[in-house]
């Protein structure tokens, strides 16, 4: 079974930035599961297949996840990860882990609609209410 292009699974514990993302997500008609840590992010990969996990580098570590993440047998998604622009170490080892893109949470923030439709490789999107 492959997985849902629609979904993406977003690995993070601030509320502001999971509200930000799950109503872009919602108003581009796509799916977006939020997740707190890496045992939930492994089961709800499992249940529902994304097409990319979208890491928020204040809240998890790309490096000791996706390890785990590839030993389960799930498809691989695309991975991504953004975080604040001078954590310049933890971005570098994101993409050293195999995030692509890695990017600064500002970047994120003013492209976000967008990146979500690209990295969903043309999943449906809705009218959006903005």
């Amino acid at each position: 079974m492959t997985h849902t292009p629609s979904v993406l699974l977003l690995v993070c514990s601030d509320m502001m930035w999971i509200s930000r993302c799950l109503a872009t997500a919602q108003a581009l008609g796509l799916k977006l599961i939020s997740v707190r840590d890496a045992d939930r992010l492994l089961a709800a990969a499992a249940e529902h297949r994304p097409s990319v996990v979208i890491f928020d580098l204040e809240s998890a570590d790309p490096a000791t996840i996706i390890p785990e993440y590839k030993e389960t047998g799930c498809p691989l998604p695309r991975w991504v990860a953004f975080g604040p622009h001078v954590a310049r170490e933890r971005l570098q080892a994101a993409a050293q882990a195999g995030c692509d893109p890695v990017l600064p949470r500002s970047r994120m923030a003013e492209e976000m609609a967008e990146r979500f439709q690209e990295w969903t490789s043309g999943a449906p999107a809705s009218e959006s209410a903005e």
